[in-house]
């Protein structure tokens, strides 16, 4: 029995379903910022940091494939997936470190609005004449 039309059907089949998951990886809700952030950069700008980031997607995929290829036909899967396992606690560790830098950006704004409260509210209480308050 011939099996080698089903096996295409069957990896023509895969290969239609990751490229739809993808699809709708990129076009899900991640699509309704773009207008939003091309607003705020720009159209020139905004068209090349997203031809920047779709190049970088298609490195990283053709890496990772050429990648994986290359294990299986040398027998060494167990490595690759070392090697993932250890890019990705990198991305872990990055992504920890912007949450740390954001939390701290977001408490240096916290402490210049209520700088700026007290400036005004000092401004507000003083008399206009040159009085110590209103109180």
């Amino acid at each position: 029995m011939d099996f080698r039309p089903a096996r295409k059907r069957a990896k023509r089949w895969a290969a239609l379903t990751a490229h739809a998951n993808i699809f709708v990886a990129c076009a899900g809700s991640g699509m309704l910022a773009f207008p939003y952030a091309f607003s705020l950069v720009g159209i020139l700008p905004g068209l090349g940091l997203t031809a920047a980031v779709a190049a970088l997607n298609c490195w990283v995929c053709s890496w990772l494939v050429t990648l994986t290829a290359s294990a299986r036909a040398r027998g060494e899967m167990q490595v690759l997936v070392l090697v993932l396992l250890l890019l990705l606690l990198l991305l872990l560790l990055l992504l920890l470190a912007l949450l740390v830098l954001l939390v701290l950006l977001l408490l240096l704004l916290l402490l210049l609005v209520l700088t700026a409260w007290r400036d005004a509210g000092g401004a507000l209480i003083r008399r206009p004449g040159g009085g110590d308050s209103w109180a």
